[in-house]
């Protein structure tokens, strides 16, 4: 399963906040607060939304097995909200 770690890795990679992550994903704020500081597991469907969007983005998730142990950016896809911020 991606882990916190690897979400905090790929926001920063693409110059993302936290904050602007929760907007573009409609995941709350402090949901990623939490998973990224590794205080709080998020469902299923939230982990998968933020994959999601930042997959769409370039990144990929390294996966040994089920563990999360890093991300690879195949190429930094613009969003098309990052051109009003």
């Amino acid at each position: 399963m991606v882990n916190g770690k690897q979400i905090a890795a790929a926001r920063a990679w693409l110059g993302l906040s936290q904050a602007m992550l929760a907007e573009r994903t409609k995941v709350s704020l402090r949901t990623i607060k939490h998973f990224e500081a590794g205080e709080r597991l998020p469902y299923d469907r939230t982990i998968e939304a933020l994959v999601a969007y930042l997959h769409k983005r370039g990144v990929e998730f390294l996966m040994h097995g089920d563990v999360g142990v890093g991300i690879k950016v195949v190429k930094n896809f613009p969003d098309i909200d990052d051109q009003n911020d």
